[in-house]
């Protein structure tokens, strides 16, 4: 569902792919050749929600804001299944693990990992180059070169997902008359 939240519209690309089953509510920005997978809900209901170029908010996502804090999700940036970012920026080339959580006033610096089920805590921010493991999330080390390409990589895979999806949509709705 793509619905208005007071006199706030959703400002979709029309490149980007949004899957039947997901919401986008309110005062959210998507960006070109971006994908909001099924079941994804981003809520900009309290605050301004900015998605940026071929990022991938996938299956289960939860995006919300608070009053203080918008959220702000950089260009090629991929964020895992079942993954919660409340109030947070997190810069181009990132890949947020599953069950991950980032929480309000937190920062991820570019071409960073978020391990899966990590907790980015309140105001944390971390820099650049960096693996952002466990509870509460720490940099554990600096990314080597083939990790941060690696990053790239996943962000344009999910670029041909909606380009296969929407072959694929396209092909069913030919074949159901």
């Amino acid at each position: 569902m793509i619905m208005n939240f007071k006199g706030k519209s959703p400002k979709i690309s029309e490149t980007a792919f949004i899957a039947d089953s997901a919401d986008v509510i309110g005062d959210v920005e998507i960006g070109d050749l971006s994908s909001v997978w099924f079941n994804a809900v981003i809520r900009g209901d309290r605050n301004k929600i900015k998605i940026g170029n071929r990022t991938s908010i996938q299956d289960n996502v939860v995006i919300h804001a608070n009053p203080e804090n918008g959220v702000e999700i950089g260009n090629d940036v991929s964020v895992g299944h079942g993954a919660v970012l409340h109030g947070c920026r997190i810069e181009n080339n990132v890949l947020v693990g599953m069950n991950s959580t980032i929480l309000n006033g937190a920062e991820i610096g570019k071409n960073s990992i978020v391990g899966a089920n990590a907790l980015v805590s309140e105001g944390k921010k971390l820099k650049e180059n960096s693996l952002i493991i466990g509870v509460p999330g720490k940099v554990k080390r600096e990314l080597e070169e083939s990790e941060i390409e690696a990053i790239a990589e996943n962000a344009a895979e999910y670029v041909e997902f909606v380009r296969e999806y929407r072959e694929e949509m396209n092909s069913t709705r030919k074949n159901s008359f």
